[in-house]
């Protein structure tokens, strides 16, 4: 089965937004529920916002609304770093 190319807007209207509403988890949450006609192109939608959710947007998303900060994404236990070398760290590149 092919599933079409998603489409700027779609998942929008989709969901009987306009486009300058934004996506919430809740609306992820229904759309990845959703059992019915083109179920597998919906899904792609849903995860494809899910991730994009994430991306950094050159700062427009608070990382409030992302459930999680960006130190938090790197395990510092990778890197070497404690949380609070992360924390000056991320402090002096946002400086």
């Amino acid at each position: 089965m092919t599933i079409g190319p998603i489409k700027k807007g779609l998942f929008h209207k989709w969901l009987g937004k306009s486009e300058d509403e934004p996506i919430t988890k809740r609306d992820i949450q229904k759309a990845l529920n959703y059992r019915g006609k083109g179920w597998q192109h919906v899904h792609r939608m849903a995860a494809f916002v899910k991730s994009a959710k994430k991306w950094n947007h050159a700062g427009i998303i608070d990382e409030r609304d992302l459930g999680y900060s960006k130190a938090e994404l790197i395990d510092e236990r990778d890197l070497g770093y404690s949380k609070a070398e992360l924390s000056a760290l991320s402090r002096l590149h946002n400086s």
